[in-house]
């Protein structure tokens, strides 16, 4: 494993954790507000600070696995990535969290690269332009329609 699939996984874990606590408090302030159950102002309160400390963490620890995926994208050489796509969500393509099993999605293709011999795969979207229109100028991984 090289440092940056470590760096990766570690980042990768943290939003995991960081998302999954996020979806946690989401789900508790909904649940006052979509029963319309009666809440203490003090209550409100500390459910809106829980919500919002779980909204920080969440986005520092999404900034920080994003940083190492797009340092690791600046790094790969279009000439020998490894190519796949795979049907999954378009708003969260590496399951990190930002859309949990209750809330709306969209499902499509994902595009990914890695570079050979690595396990970090890179979405099309977290790759420099240069290199997007390096591997395909015609719309990155699209196939050729014959």
């Amino acid at each position: 494993m090289t440092d940056t699939e470590a760096k990766a996984d570690a980042a990768g874990a943290k939003l995991r954790a960081a998302g999954a606590k996020f979806r946690a408090a989401k789900k508790e302030c909904n649940r006052y507000v979509l029963h319309g159950d009666t809440v203490d102002p003090d209550v409100l309160g500390e459910l809106r600070d829980k919500f919002q400390a779980a909204e920080r963490e969440y986005d520092q620890a999404r900034e920080a696995y994003f940083t190492v995926v797009k340092e690791a994208g600046a790094k790969i050489d279009p000439a020998t990535v490894e190519r796949l796509w795979d049907y999954g969500s378009v708003i969260d393509p590496y399951g990190t969290g930002l859309v949990g099993p209750d809330d709306e999605d969209n499902i499509g293709r994902n595009y990914f690269v890695r570079a050979p011999g690595t396990k970090l795969w890179i979405h099309e979207d977290d790759l420099p332009a240069q290199t997007r229109m390096a591997l395909n100028p015609a719309g990155f991984l699209e196939e050729e329609v014959v």
